[in-house]
């Protein structure tokens, strides 16, 4: 055989194969007389049949394993002799026009063949990178307990004043569009945009609002007042037959609760559990301090994996990078669901979603590489028990026997994503604990 490769791209290769007759006549007869050991002919005991019989009777068989002889032959070849790695299936240029092997006759096929790239690193050795003090200030330690106190909050009764930023308004309304269009049909009753008894709005500059301008036009009413508020529902509304919907509520204040917060003594924190005051900043400071070690570990990983795939140059072969972009493309959906968005509304964000998933699949793929090289380049391997250990831990999440769960894995081709991340995840930190960190409080 004879070859003639051309590049597509770095990872594309147009391979050329062509065969003389000799060569091809070779490759038949050797076929055939694979064929003739297992041809059940009719006359004839197993591997006695005249070769060309079988020649005639199985042709479109030979020619068939001929041609898939002849494309394995050259792949192995070609990759070998260039130290390429497959990253997809090779595919057959023009398969609607190939034509097959004929015996006696020089043949000629083209495969197109993807292969992974050749990834050019930068300097992974002494990498700089920021980091912050995990130890929590005061303030911080302040601001964590504020925010127990407000989620410890109650709301009493306030009765000869009107409303007043920070208190939680309750309140009665009716709607109607301003078209004399029914809220109720518009909405189909969800989320009581047409009508509602007894809602509790927050007076909040804060927190989130149901119906645009309802909180604002709360402020100086007092119980048993009433009002009338025009709204007009904005072009990104949750709800989407209300975006851009005029409507009137009419609105009676029902009753005011004000937010108290408790006070800052032993006798509270020992409804949190903790033995006085000193105790609860202490639990604080050390909660606040696995966080911010955490979130340092989190950030220079971010760091050393933007530094390698910013300064690292090669291409992703076409098949990859489609492989990564179905998975982000189903993983968006899946959470774009979770938030409550329907079928309507991602067919709509269709393009949008399919944007955000193609670059996300391209900055995992680059990730992917520059890793793997890191992890080639070191000698870095994974053990049998690392992967058994994290599937276990995936198992024991799902409830289900480790063995079963391990089947299904490699079943559904999972596993072998299991083994590139944890093989990544020990290349990645292989580059940070060889890093040059460097402590600043501004990298926070």
């Amino acid at each position: 055989m004879h070859f003639d490769v051309q590049d597509q791209g770095s990872c594309v290769k147009r391979l050329q194969v062509d065969v003389p007759a000799e060569e091809l006549g070779v490759k038949f007869t050797e076929t055939v007389r694979e064929i003739k050991k297992v041809a059940q002919v009719p006359g004839f005991r197993p591997g006695r049949a005249p070769e060309q019989m079988l020649r005639k009777r199985y042709l479109s068989e030979i020619a068939s394993q001929v041609f898939e002889e002849l494309v394995k032959d050259a792949v192995t070849e070609v990759l070998k002799e260039n130290e390429w790695d497959l990253a997809a299936q090779v595919k057959l240029e023009n398969e609607k026009e190939a034509t097959v092997p004929e015996e006696g006759k020089d043949y000629q096929f083209v495969l197109l063949l993807e292969v992974h790239p050749e990834v050019n690193l930068p300097e992974y050795k002494g990498v700089e990178l920021k980091t912050f003090p995990s130890d929590p200030t005061d303030e911080e330690i302040d601001g964590a307990i504020s925010e127990l106190r407000e989620q410890s909050a109650r709301f009493h009764d306030i009765e000869g004043r009107a409303v007043q930023d920070g208190d939680m308004v309750v309140v009665s309304y009716q709607a109607t569009a301003a078209d004399g269009t029914s809220l109720e049909e518009l909405t189909g009753g969800v989320g009581r945009l047409a009508q509602a008894n007894d809602l509790w709005v927050p007076v909040d500059e804060q927190a989130p609002e149901l119906i645009p301008g309802l909180k604002t036009a709360l402020k100086g009413l007092a119980i048993g007042e009433q009002t009338k508020v025009d709204v007009t529902f904005p072009e990104e509304f949750p709800v989407e037959s209300m975006r851009g919907v005029a409507a009137v509520y009419d609105v009676t204040v029902v009753g005011i609760k004000e937010k108290r917060l408790p006070e800052l003594n032993d006798e509270w924190a020992e409804t949190l559990r903790m033995s006085s005051v000193q105790g609860l900043r202490d639990a604080v400071a050390s909660d606040l301090m696995i966080r911010k070690e955490n979130a340092r570990e989190s950030h220079l990983y971010e760091q050393a994996v933007k530094y390698l795939v910013d300064n690292s140059v090669f291409e992703i072969p076409p098949a990859v990078l489609a492989d990564e972009t179905r998975i982000a493309v189903y993983d968006l959906i899946d959470r774009t669901r979770k938030r409550g968005a329907d079928d309507e509304f991602i067919r709509e964000k269709q393009d949008e979603l399919v944007q955000a998933a193609t670059q996300r699949a391209i900055q995992q793929a680059r990730r992917q590489y520059v890793l793997s090289e890191v992890a080639s380049r070191e000698g870095i391997e994974l053990a049998t028990d690392e992967v058994d250990d994290f599937v276990r831990e995936l198992a024991a999440q799902e409830k289900t026997p480790f063995r079963k769960f391990y089947q299904k894995m490699v079943q559904d081709g999972r596993i072998d994503r299991v083994k590139e991340f944890l093989l990544t995840q020990k290349a990645l930190e292989f580059v940070v604990s060889n890093a040059n960190v460097i402590e600043d409080a501004a990298a926070e």
